[in-house]
């Protein structure tokens, strides 16, 4: 911080006037970081709606993507048993069904 700066460099400065410098320095410190803090909040605060959205269209997707997987479950089952009836009926014409 600048007024640091100014109090190392100058070690003529008179102890009160040393102390005076550091005393500002540390109120300049506190007043910076509550602004800072403040604009971290008011920044949290206006993103707030949109993280609810993220969150909710995340939740959707994940509804999503498991009934999908359900639907791909579903086809693969379907798949097998096509083939299965499919094998039977060829048994079946062949004359080879249970032998």
């Amino acid at each position: 911080m600048a007024v640091d700066d100014y109090r190392f460099e100058h070690p003529e400065l008179a102890p009160a006037e040393k102390l005076r410098l550091n005393n500002l320095s540390n109120q300049l410190s506190n007043i910076s970081t509550r602004f800072t803090l403040e604009d971290v909040g008011n920044v949290i605060a206006s993103i707030k709606g949109e993280v609810n959205q993220i969150k909710n269209v995340s939740a959707q997707a994940k509804n999503m993507l498991a009934r999908l997987n359900t639907v791909s479950k579903v086809v693969q089952a379907s798949r097998q048993l096509s083939l299965w009836v499919c094998r039977l009926k060829a048994e079946m014409s062949a004359g080879s069904w249970g032998n």
